[in-house]
């Protein structure tokens, strides 16, 4: 009986770590800080704004149209959807620099790519 709750007390204290420390390698950018995507973004095929929430762990993504998805970090400059109503779930996110600004590329398999370049809100 001692062990099994010892056991439970165990696996309860691993659910409050974060899972980024359980990790041995971060899967986030290591040279930003953390909410530096949140902001808002103009789509260049569209000329129509979009923005970036931080939310917890990952972003909330809104489009143009106001469809929302939340994207998590998969690898470094890498993000993918984690939810989403309406986002194809295989929508892979790149982030990079156009000049000095933040620029998201979405990739979707069988679709041309989709740009995001962070700029002010009209």
């Amino acid at each position: 009986m001692r062990r099994f709750i010892c056991s439970l007390a165990f696996v309860a204290a691993l659910l409050f770590v974060p899972a980024g420390r359980l990790e041995a390698q971060s899967s986030g950018p290591v040279e930003m800080s953390p909410g530096y995507l949140a902001g808002f973004y103009t789509n260049t095929a569209t000329n129509r704004n979009g923005a970036v929430y931080q939310q917890g762990r990952g972003y909330l993504f809104v489009n143009e149209n106001g469809d929302r998805a939340v994207l998590t970090f998969t690898g470094t400059n890498r993000l993918g959807v984690a939810w989403s109503p309406r986002w194809d779930p295989r929508t892979v996110a790149t982030v990079g620099r156009d000049g000095g600004r933040l620029a998201i590329r979405f990739d979707v398999p069988g679709m041309n790519p989709v740009f995001w370049v962070a700029g002010s809100r009209d």
